[in-house]
């Protein structure tokens, strides 16, 4: 995992706060984990407004196909795409509807008439070769002997890591992406089922709002700029 000389730069010795954001809480864990059985501390580990069981859960909606199928490619593409035009609506800031239009077909059609910043395609270019690799990872380490991503193994494997884990959920983020009839179930994301001894704070706001919410401090805030540059590294 490249990640792990670029944290060993900034900071050589524990303990070690983290934190992950959306596709990024995929990445922490592994993190987590590296570090942990290198002998050094993890002091806390914070999600924020996802949880790898979500993965799971999605993969399971449509069938969990193999990622590497040229179908399934295309099928991770348009539901990113949907993902994202349903955050933007969720949240309060209200992006404008060219910029959504424009983030969203850099997705799925390249050609709209609708052309994004240089800014927006390099965004997205990262978040669908990160997509790649995640649904890959979560396949090949979830997927039971019926072809669905079990969830027993996804919490096998967060259960493995020692530091304590705080969950942060926007109230109107990605739970909102849950199908309607299992939202009870899943209004905290899987978190309690997985790890039971977790907490879970909710914060009033969308997806990208909430990340400016007093309850997040400020370094939560920089570990995430700092995960950022690392979310398209091997896993």
């Amino acid at each position: 995992m490249s990640s792990i000389p670029r944290l060993m730069e900034k900071q050589p010795t524990g303990p070690y706060r983290l934190a992950g954001y959306y596709g990024s809480c995929i990445l922490v864990p592994l993190l987590a984990l590296r570090l942990e059985s290198h002998g050094d501390e993890v002091s806390q580990l914070s999600f924020l407004d996802f949880f790898p069981t979500l993965t799971a859960y999605t993969a399971n909606r449509i069938g969990n196909p193999d990622p590497d199928s040229e179908a399934s490619r295309a099928q991770s593409v348009q539901v990113a795409a949907n993902t994202f035009k349903v955050l933007f609506s969720l949240d309060s800031t209200r992006n404008d509807e060219r910029t959504i239009a424009g983030f969203t077909s850099t997705f799925t059609d390249p050609d709209a008439p609708v052309k994004p910043s240089v800014i927006m395609q390099v965004a997205v270019n990262n978040i669908k070769s990160f997509n790649v690799m995640a649904e890959r990872f979560m396949y090949d380490l979830a997927t039971d002997s019926d072809g669905m991503q079990s969830l027993a193994k996804v919490h096998r494997w967060l259960r493995a890591i020692k530091a304590p884990v705080t969950v942060y959920v926007a109230e109107s983020g990605v739970r909102h992406l849950v199908a309607e009839g299992d939202r009870d179930e899943w209004n905290d994301l899987g978190v309690q089922r997985a790890l039971p001894h977790a907490k879970v704070t909710f914060v009033p706001g969308g997806h990208f709002e909430f990340l400016w919410n007093t309850i997040l401090n400020l370094c939560t805030i920089l570990m995430i700029s700092q995960l950022f540059s690392a979310a398209t590294a091997p896993l």
